[in-house]
């Protein structure tokens, strides 16, 4: 299951069959980086644009448990800039509508890591990936004793 977002209709598309990468590759197509792909007819980007945390989609298709990993956590946001700048206004719009999404999507989830990217904009996220991967190993680690109670019971 791939999120994708369709441009014409603005709604989530929710990928459950078909070719995985022209899929992916519609799922990571972040607007303005990397042009939409064209996909059984419709035009599709980045799937974070309208569900950045497919949570009830895995639900709706029968997951008991659905872990989901939040790179959208910014808890400390007031403490980002002190000052508005023109030049920023669209990273952070952009931010604070992934923000609200995956705060929306990720009361669904069981198990939630959420590395601590604080500091790190979208594209940082990419630049800076090796770090980003440690932080993310070490969130989940912090996890494994929830997800082995959780397995145990299913």
């Amino acid at each position: 299951m791939i999120a994708a977002t369709n441009l014409k209709t603005g709604e989530a598309e929710i990928i459950k069959e078909g070719d995985v990468i022209s899929a992916v590759r519609a799922s990571i197509s972040l607007p303005v980086v990397f042009e939409p792909i064209q996909r059984e007819g419709q035009w599709l980007v980045d799937g974070g644009m309208t569900m950045p945390l497919p949570v009830k989609p895995l639900k709706d298709m029968g997951a008991d448990i659905v872990l989901a990993v939040n790179l959208y956590n910014y808890s400390k946001r007031s403490r980002r800039f002190s000052k508005i700048k023109i030049s920023k206004i669209g990273s952070e719009s952009a931010e604070i509508m992934l923000y609200q999404l995956a705060k929306r999507d990720i009361k669904e989830a069981q198990v939630v890591i959420a590395p601590d990217v604080e500091g790190y904009n979208l594209l940082e996220l990419i630049k800076h990936r090796r770090k980003i991967l440690r932080l993310g190993e070490e969130a989940a680690e912090e996890k494994i004793p929830l997800i082995k109670k959780l397995l145990a019971k299913n």
